[in-house]
Parts: structure tokens; C-alpha cells; sequence
């Protein structure tokens, strides 16, 4: 990148809160994203987890594909010059903005700026609530991301319901034009003041590859290069934050795929044909001390 494209970032932040009608009932704390709590949380794993599992499960769309051989999380891509990853840091959002969102029903974050002289980064993320009753929600989060890493259009559907006070069962569904590429995810959620906010998430990646690859079939003239699954690809996904109002708190977040299995082959090239094994896992903590 020349020194002289070089601007300030420019980071616009929306908090687009909509509170629901008088007459409606509010949901239990265990239906919500994040903990409902006074004391100001100022540091998260959260968005660090969330990029994280957006790489494992839209890996179509990551910089390089899905045969990119530099790292699935994309530290260093074609498109990142030395000085990217110092970029990235002013043109982030600040903490406090993603727990703002996270905290409400409703919200949008945008943010830009200039990594060369004839592109800019952009990332937006917009997420929506709707309360069906006392105990269930439909929710959705859509990301729109343009730089160095991806250029993807993502979206995911949730549906949550509480049995029982700080309980929550829910699943998800992701949303994409590659029907190969869809997942379902089935997840448990554990939050309360006095003791935090846990989540386990079980995801099966690319659930119908299968089904529309080998049993539906696809002509050679809508794609060359099929897969055929030996063992297919899942993703355990958890994460834990102590109570926020304590002075001393922590988070632990990460993920673990397990080795996946499958053969690529040509349908036109009887020589083109190779076997792909995958395993994944990451792991983040954080520890806060908060003083007057």
C-alpha cells in the first residue's frame, strides 16, 4: 500500500434499538444474546469467536477458496499488504460498539476505510430480533464483508425457545446461494447473573453436499469438480463469560472440528481426482480487572 493513499479510518456506528410494545411481554434473560447486566462490560471474546466460526463455515467465500493453502483464518492472503493487519486495527469496531449491539434486539455496524488507494475495507453487520412469546424468538445476523481476508455475504437464522428460566435450546440455518455449502446448527445457552453466560453449539457443515452431489446428481456443464464424502465435516463450538458485574471476570471461547473426509474429482478429467483431509480448532481466553 503507498503511504500516501493512506486516510483516516472512518467508522460509523449505528445502534438501532426497537423496543417492543407496552403491551407485549418482555423475553427471559436466557433468550437474549448477551447478559442483562449493569455493570459495563468493556472487553469480549465474542467477536473474535464469532469471525473465527464464520471462516470455518463460509469458507467459499474467505480470500483464496477453499483450497487455499496459507491458513484457513487468512493472516496472509494476496490481498494484504504489510501493512493491513495495522490498518484493520484502526478500522475496527470499538469494543463497546459490538457489546452495544450484541446487548440490543436490533442493531447495525458499519465500518470503512482505505487499504490501497482504489479499494476500501468494509464490513457491515446487522442483526434483528422478533418475539413470537414469553419463551420464543426468531432471530437473524447478516454479514457483508469486503477487505483482505473474505468478500462474503453471509446470512443465519435462528430459532430459540427457553423451557425453563436461564435455559435456552435453539437452531440455526445458514442462508447462501450454494446449496452444497448450507449448515445446521443445534446450540445451548445457559445465562444468569449469578453465575454467567455459557453456550455449546454443535454444527453440521455442508449438510446437503451429499444429497445434491451424488444422489440428485450435477451435470459436468454446472460443475466440473464434485465431492463425495467419506466423513463429513462438524464443528464444536463453545464459549463461557463470568458474571459482568464482578470486578474480576473472565471469557473463554473456541471451537473444535474434528478430521473430515472427502474425495474431489473431475467429471471431465478422469485423472483429476485427489482426497482432502481437514481438522480445526481454535482457542481464545480473556481476563479483566476492573477498579474505580
Amino acid at each position: 500500500m503507498h503511504t500516501a493513499s493512506r486516510i483516516a479510518a472512518a467508522t460509523l456506528v449505528f445502534a438501532l434499538v426497537s423496543l417492543s410494545p407496552a403491551a407485549a411481554q418482555k423475553p427471559t434473560d436466557s433468550l437474549r444474546r448477551p447478559p442483562r447486566d449493569s455493570f459495563e462490560v468493556r472487553t469480549t471474546l465474542a467477536g473474535w469467536a464469532d469471525r473465527r466460526r464464520l471462516f470455518v463455515l463460509d469458507r467459499r467465500h474467505n480470500i483464496g477458496g477453499r483450497l487455499y493453502d496459507r491458513g484457513l483464518f487468512r493472516h496472509i492472503t494476496p490481498e494484504t499488504p504489510r501493512d493491513y493487519a495495522h490498518e484493520m486495527l484502526t478500522q475496527r469496531f470499538p469494543s463497546e460498539a459490538f457489546i452495544r449491539q450484541r446487548r440490543a434486539e436490533n442493531s447495525l455496524l458499519v465500518r470503512t476505510g482505505s487499504v490501497r488507494r482504489d479499494l476500501l475495507a468494509f464490513v457491515s453487520r446487522i442483526q434483528g430480533q422478533a418475539l413470537m412469546d414469553t419463551s420464543r424468538t426468531v432471530s437473524f445476523d447478516a454479514v457483508l464483508r469486503q477487505d483482505g481476508r473474505a468478500s462474503r455475504a453471509f446470512l443465519e437464522m435462528e430459532y430459540a425457545w427457553s423451557p425453563a428460566a436461564h435455559h435456552t435450546l435453539g437452531v440455526r440455518h445458514t442462508f447462501s446461494e450454494y446449496k452444497r455449502d448450507l449448515d445446521l446448527t443445534a446450540l445451548y445457552r445457559y445465562s444468569s447473573r449469578r453465575l454467567g453466560r455459557a453456550e455449546v453449539a454443535l454444527t453440521f457443515q455442508n449438510l446437503y453436499s451429499d444429497l445434491i452431489d451424488q444422489q440428485l446428481g450435477i451435470g459436468p456443464d454446472d460443475r466440473t469438480v464434485i465431492r463425495d464424502y467419506a466423513r463429513h465435516p462438524y464443528l464444536i463450538s463453545f464459549s463461557y463469560a463470568s458474571p459482568a458485574h464482578l470486578p474480576l471476570r473472565g471469557e473463554v471461547a473456541g471451537g473444535v472440528q474434528p478430521m473430515s473426509r472427502a474425495t474431489y474429482e473431475s467429471q471431465r478429467q478422469p485423472a483429476y481426482r485427489y482426497r482432502d483431509h481437514r481438522r480445526i480448532h481454535f482457542l481464545g481466553a480473556l481476563l479483566e480487572y476492573r477498579y474505580a
